[in-house]
């Protein structure tokens, strides 16, 4: 995605995002996350907004015989992209944000 898209992208998202319904505590892990953003996907998309598309959990990319798998994926209705979501628990790392281009830029070769 060009990064004026993605600049278009962050400007489209909501800040914060209120996700007391899922349940989950400060300890809670990424996994159990996903799980209940899943478990309650209509309220998520709801709070995302209502151009969000669900596309799919855990969702399988292969690459040079290695595999990867995109935590959240969504679909932005008017912007026509894909949104990519990785759950991190626990503080901000550099590292994230590069598994993150990762995955998107996997994303959009496949």
């Amino acid at each position: 995605m060009p990064w004026r898209h993605n600049l278009v992208l962050l400007a489209k998202l909501k800040d914060p995002y209120l996700l007391d319904f899922l349940g989950a505590g400060k300890e809670t892990d990424e996994r159990a996350i996903e799980s209940a953003i899943v478990h309650h996907i209509t309220q998520f998309l709801l709070e995302l907004g209502a151009e969000f598309a669900f596309v799919g959990r855990q969702v399988h990319i292969e690459v040079g015989g290695d595999d990867f798998f995109i935590g959240l994926l969504f679909y932005h209705l008017k912007l026509r992209c894909y949104v990519v979501v990785e759950l991190k628990a626990g503080a901000f790392k550099p590292v994230h944000t590069g598994q993150l281009s990762f995955y998107s830029a996997l994303w959009m070769l496949r």
